[in-house]
């Protein structure tokens, strides 16, 4: 019999229970409610987890600091955070009616504007202290940081009223793509690392805004204009685009070792020039 112990792992259970935790939060006056949010969620949350861990990889191997039987063992970390958010979200699409119908107003406006500032709160007190012990280095990119100053810069100019926060959260979507772009571009001119990066951090940041807007918005007459089942596909295809091309295991681990050679042959080198 199959072991079935490679669908398990502590850090990823951890992380798609975030997205029940915040269902149940948020959704607390219907079921109709937390299957919406799960639904919603569930995609993002999990492309946002394992991009976090993927650029922590990313930074170690162009360190040198990462062994390369740890790369396989990492990428399905993060595959397994991904298909647990996709699960939930799965899961909410057939307990909300397949995904037709929304979620009815809440009604105690001021109970779920304390829980939503509560979980963006509480958001950043997890994910702020994750990056910053990751090494700022890792999350902080002049280039997308620009990329998505320029686009919010856009969004608003160009959005019209009660339009601003949708604009903002396509803004996103368009500053990931951008910023993935821009990083490939930069990984062709053969700073692999350099180029990983800048796509990471777009991505990361993109998911987080759209996250952000998404719950601040969330029953409220802005929330039919993001369409959140529809642009959760286009965050798959746009993180799927990276990592199938640049970030799958054998692709990281024959760069690994490609720069452990050069570095061999650099200190050969050294050594020649010493000797001479």
């Amino acid at each position: 019999m199959m072991d079935l112990d490679f669908l398990w792992n502590l850090d990823s259970a951890l992380a798609g229970s975030s997205v029940l935790g915040l269902a149940l939060f948020l959704g607390f006056e219907s079921a109709m409610d937390r299957a919406v949010l799960m639904r919603d969620l569930g995609i993002p949350m999990g492309l946002g987890w394992s991009l976090i861990g993927t650029q922590q990889l990313v930074y170690s191997a162009s360190e040198g600091t990462l062994v390369a039987d740890d790369i396989y063992g990492w990428t399905g970390t993060a595959f397994l955070t991904l298909l647990y958010g996709g699960v939930f979200s799965a899961l909410g699409f057939f307990l909300s009616g397949s995904g037709r119908p929304q979620a009815e107003t809440i009604q105690n406006q001021k109970w779920l504007w304390r829980r939503k500032l509560i979980c963006l709160l509480g958001g950043m007190s997890i994910t702020a202290p994750a990056m910053i012990y990751g090494g700022a280095e890792l999350f902080f990119q002049p280039i997308p940081a620009a990329i998505f100053l320029v686009t919010a810069v856009i969004a608003i100019l160009t959005g019209r009223k009660g339009h601003y926060l949708s604009n903002l959260s396509q803004g996103c979507l368009i500053g990931s793509m951008t910023s993935v772009m821009v990083g490939i571009l930069i990984l062709f001119k053969g700073e692999v690392e350099s180029g990983l990066m800048v796509s990471g951090v777009g991505l990361i940041y993109g998911i987080s805004g759209y996250l952000w807007i998404y719950i601040f918005t969330y029953s409220t007459d802005y929330r039919p204009h993001i369409s959140a089942t529809r642009t959760n596909w286009h965050w798959l295809e746009l993180a799927g685009f990276l990592i199938f091309m640049f970030l799958a295991p054998d692709t990281l681990l024959d760069n690994h070792q490609e720069a452990a050679v050069q570095e061999q042959i650099k200190q050969l080198e050294l050594r020649l020039d010493a000797t001479n």
